[in-house]
């Protein structure tokens, strides 16, 4: 097991990476961050458990807010990709929207985009079986 500073991970040996351990653990108190890809052979857990929250609220108006945003898709370096605009995420997710230095929307916490979609679902869900019971009671 390693504790390591993420100053040192990434800048040993000439801010190659080579002071990143290749194997075993390695702990890391404070933000990482990466310029490049991050390639997981195995999984990423965010702690989620109720211990660690407190004035636990599902969320309201998901399908709603959902439906104003848009999935786009863009150039950066050359190549097509596919992700959220932060500028307009921030006006109905703020929560998931990381700011710069200058506090402008900077990026998005796509991990977070899940809990969201998962209300919109269960919204759409109650509308569909609404409107299922409508339909039943015309028959």
């Amino acid at each position: 097991s390693y504790a390591i500073t993420a100053s040192f991970a990434l800048n040993a040996g000439g801010g190659s990476g080579a002071g990143f351990p290749f194997e075993g653990k390695a702990e890391i108190s404070g933000s990482l961050e990466v310029s490049g890809s991050v390639i997981i052979d195995g999984s990423l857990t965010e702690l989620s458990s109720l211990r660690y929250k407190s004035n636990v609220n599902t969320l309201e108006n998901a399908l709603d807010n959902v439906s104003n945003l848009r999935g786009v898709t863009f150039k950066k370096d050359s190549k097509t990709e596919i992700g959220l605009i932060a500028e307009e995420v921030v006006k109905y997710y703020p929560e998931i929207v990381t700011l710069d230095q200058s506090g402008q929307p900077d990026g998005v916490e796509y991990s977070r985009v899940g809990s969201i979609l998962i209300e919109a679902i269960k919204e759409l869900n109650n509308r569909v079986k609404e409107l299922e019971e409508k339909v039943k009671s015309l028959s």
